[in-house]
């Protein structure tokens, strides 16, 4: 059933939701022109080029139907937050157009080509994950904070430049073997670099805010050297030694690791000391439990 086959009116509507609709043809909501909020996830459309009538429109979620084309975006310059999470767009040229677009999430889409960004001045979440983005070069935004980009192609830290506004970063699950350029990022507070090949970690030195990252699945790394930090939680599978000389935080809270860990050169880490006495002494019991 497609909910707008019969007439619709404009009543000053700014809001509508239609999502979970079993929505094709999106062309009457064109009349609405007061609509700034407008929710058509959750449905089958392909083509909304109808919305360039929409000029006081900021908010879109188009999430999970089965756009391709675009191009309506550059008509649309005040949309400030905008889902096209599970599409099928692979040009995103006309979304350099979203000058005042803070929320962009094109998740799990076939984006490949991230030169639009570089005119997105105003974003401060961006989320790119499960695309076929190989760089991130020329994400120059004063503004994101957060940056999510796991499930791609990326191989280096040097694919990932971008503002020193960064808070939250997530590049699980790429192809990246440093991350040297993140030694720029002076406020990043969480990371998470599961699932990569990443083979030392000196740029994360000197991070003042930086508070926890995950490793999960990130291979045999025998030492991480995190000195300067705010370090409140590390997860790894085969961590061996930690360094973490002039470490501010007081509390390290949480460990997961399933082998021993090493501290050296830690000032004021009693607590982590005993944390990883803790560990051992359940590795051993349980070995012992099973033997």
């Amino acid at each position: 059933m497609n909910i707008l086959s019969q007439n619709i009116y404009d009543f000053g509507l700014y809001a509508l939701n239609l999502a979970c609709s079993s929505l094709v043809d999106l062309s009457k909501v064109q009349i609405l022109k007061e609509l700034q909020q407008l929710n058509i996830s959750f449905n089958k459309v392909k083509d909304i080029s109808c919305l360039a009538k929409l000029p006081k429109l900021t908010q879109l979620n188009a999430s999970f139907n089965e756009i391709t084309n675009v191009d309506v975006f550059q008509h649309l310059p005040s949309i400030t937050y905008l889902s096209l999470r599970n599409n099928l767009v692979t040009d995103t040229n006309a979304l350099k157009h979203l000058v005042n677009v803070e929320e962009l999430d094109l998740q799990n889409n076939l984006i490949s080509d991230t030169s639009f960004l570089t005119e997105l001045n105003a974003l401060k979440v961006l989320n790119l994950t499960g695309n076929l983005v190989s760089s991130l070069a020329r994400v120059n935004s004063p503004s994101l904070t957060h940056l999510h980009v796991s499930d791609n192609l990326i191989r280096s830290s040097y694919d990932l430049q971008f503002s020193t506004s960064l808070q939250v970063l997530d590049v699980s699950n790429n192809q990246i073997i440093d991350v040297t350029y993140l030694s720029t990022l002076a406020n990043l507070q969480q990371a998470n670099f599961s699932g990569n090949c990443i083979y030392n970690f000196f740029g994360l030195y000197c991070l003042p805010f930086f508070s926890s990252f995950d490793l999960s699945s990130q291979g045999l790394i025998s030492k991480i050297e995190m000195y300067k930090n705010e370090l409140v939680h590390v997860i790894h599978k085969n961590l061996q030694l930690i360094q973490m000389r002039k470490h501010k935080q007081k509390y390290l809270k949480q460990i997961k690791n399933q082998q021993l860990i090493i501290t050296t050169h830690i000032q004021n880490q009693q607590i982590l000391f005993n944390l990883v006495l803790i560990e051992c002494i359940k590795q051993q019991s349980s070995q012992s439990f099973t033997q």
